[in-house]
């Protein structure tokens, strides 16, 4: 059935267009893109992590969400063909989630179920840096702006463990395994503008709501060096100057790292296709 237009606008207010949605399901209040895999779909979201991960269970009666610690689980993981860990990355600020996102996040479970699940927080995402990258603690602890230090922390996640991060915005309609079975790193294309291309369109058009990864590929350093190249250029960064966000640790220093990958290296990231993830294009709004 076709949905009836619906705001859009994630939780850093990205977005504000109406658009229509027609999945066969209506989201109230759409906040997701989908992933549209062979007429289906499955979509993405982040997360957050403390020195205990912490792994979604179940959601109790009054909708609200149970945690178990299991930080061994990250660590021993299982993996697809091609390396990418299967491990669901989610992110919010404190366990506290609210109900809007509940369901859509249950759906990643859902949809994998022999797929670890983790939410990462605000204190996990610090945790994880001090534990795992201490040398970059101290520029973590300077970034001006929590969204920031928010968009470094997904890049950490694929580095660390690897996994499929996705926005908490975004609802699965598919597993995910048939997609990047083969796939050592895969990132996702939105729009059809040349992804060699300069302009300020192309420069978005690879996302940072959705990734995935083989644990430590060797991208995520090309990635982790434009973030803390960008932040050593510019002294202030603001939530009114969004675009610098972006380019700070968004879909434009993604873009830049995978210009930075193929000059180096040779060889392209995996762009998985517009109707495989993205199959609404936000900068054309």
């Amino acid at each position: 059935m076709n949905c009836s237009p619906s705001r859009v606008t994630d939780r850093e207010g990205r977005l504000g267009k109406a658009i229509p949605w027609t999945l066969g399901l209506c989201a109230a209040s759409l906040i997701a893109f989908a992933l549209l895999f062979s007429s289906s779909a499955a979509s993405l979201s982040h997360h957050h992590l403390r020195k205990l991960q912490k792994f979604w269970t179940s959601a109790n009666e009054t909708g609200i969400i149970h945690w178990a610690a299991s930080k061994a689980t990250l660590d021993t993981a299982k993996h697809l063909d091609g390396g990418i860990s299967k491990i669901i990355h989610q992110s919010w600020r404190s366990e506290e989630v609210p109900e809007k996102f509940q369901s859509w996040a249950q759906t990643w479970r859902t949809n994998h179920p022999d797929w670890s699940y983790v939410l990462w927080t605000d204190e996990s995402n610090r945790n994880l840096v001090a534990e795992h990258f201490p040398h970059l603690l101290p520029v973590y602890d300077a970034f001006p702006e929590a969204i920031i230090r928010a968009d470094t922390a997904r890049i950490l996640y694929m580095k660390q463990y690897g996994g499929c991060y996705a926005d908490l915005d975004f609802e699965s309609l598919k597993p995910l395994d048939p997609l990047l079975r083969d796939l050592p790193i895969a990132l996702a294309k939105m729009g059809h503008s040349d992804p060699k291309s300069v302009g300020e369109i192309a420069q978005h058009s690879i996302p940072n709501a959705f990734m995935c990864s083989s644990p430590g590929h060797p991208y995520w350093d090309f990635a982790l060096r434009h973030i803390v190249e960008k932040v050593a250029r510019e002294a202030v960064v603001t939530d009114s100057n969004w675009d610098h966000v972006e380019q700070t640790a968004g879909p434009g220093m993604l873009h830049a790292a995978c210009e930075d990958w193929t000059a180096t290296i040779g060889e392209a990231i995996p762009l998985l296709p517009p109707e495989s993830i993205y199959p609404y294009d936000w900068t054309l709004t």
